[in-house]
């Protein structure tokens, strides 16, 4: 089966930021520091960054500072957490590609840690667990030593399936893991919904901005007829998995085995998490 590993953008770009040199303590200048790192490529450096960020404007204030300050910093907290979690499992990816998994499926976990409403790192968390059971049993580790693995495919593969219905890889990957359980039944019907899927939903992106957001992505026809509808109700979530925009986006089929692709403009209320959609009929 096909991997496919994700990773979203880094929120509020700071455009033309320079490292200040006496900003250790100004969580404004780390915010700085930490995105001009990551533009570099430095992701440990960013990360170190946003932790002391954090780690200042959630602990009692040191010295005078005004309220109106102290707001302010207060206010960057969701969007280091945001940003944490996209380096975390940036880094994870780099792990990934390294062929390191115990490395990347940690990140990813931690990662999660930050956000735990990214499709994204879920996926790339139940993917990566998904090829290193398949090492594993390929060494000839057997089901009973493996089950704790397969249950938390299972489980990560449910959480993507919540924001994601339309993943047709994401049936695949839990057809098999039950198999490998000894659960033919069940492997059976998951294969049978792959097998009888009228199209699948693909390469779902946000390009955040300060206001409202870009969603796009392709929707590929499986077995509808030309021109049918499909209706999508995308919404998108804050860290604490609250609704912060929704746009229902409607897509005509293509011809079989080709794909439309979809876009619209989110107004969003608060920094953005993630993403989740429903199929309406």
């Amino acid at each position: 089966m096909t991997i496919l590993l994700y990773l979203l953008t880094l929120v509020a770009p700071w455009a033309g930021a320079q490292i200040s040199s006496n900003g250790s303590e100004n969580p404004e200048a780390l915010l700085n520091q930490a995105r001009v790192y990551a533009d570099g490529g430095e992701l440990d450096r960013s990360i170190s960054a946003y932790e002391r960020l954090l780690e200042i404007v959630t602990s009692p204030p040191r010295g005078r500072i005004d309220p109106a300050t102290a707001a302010r910093w207060k206010g960057l907290e969701p969007l280091a957490r945001l940003n944490l979690g996209i380096l975390t499992a940036a880094r994870g990816l780099d792990f990934f590609q390294a062929d390191d998994l115990d490395q990347a499926i940690a990140a990813f976990r931690t990662s999660l840690q930050w956000n735990g409403y990214s499709r994204d790192i879920h996926n790339n968390l139940a993917q990566a667990l998904y090829i290193q059971a398949s090492r594993l049993k390929e060494q000839g580790r057997s089901a009973a030593e493996l089950a704790s693995l397969y249950g938390e495919i299972l489980a990560e593969a449910a959480k993507v399936r919540a924001l994601d219905p339309g993943n047709a890889n994401l049936l695949l990957l839990m057809g098999y893991t039950h198999r490998n359980l000894g659960d033919e039944a069940r492997a059976s019907e998951l294969f049978a919904e792959n097998a009888g899927a009228r199209f699948e939903v693909r390469d779902i992106r946000m390009a955040i901005g300060a206001t409202d957001t870009l969603v796009s992505g392709m929707l590929k026809n499986l077995k509808l007829a030309q021109g049918d509808p499909v209706r999508l109700r995308i919404t998108l979530v804050a860290l604490d998995g609250a609704a912060v925009g929704t746009a229902d986006i409607r897509v005509r089929a293509p011809v079989v085995d080709q794909g439309a692709s979809f876009e619209a403009i989110i107004e969003t209320t608060k920094n953005v998490a993630g993403w989740r959609y429903e199929i309406v009929q």
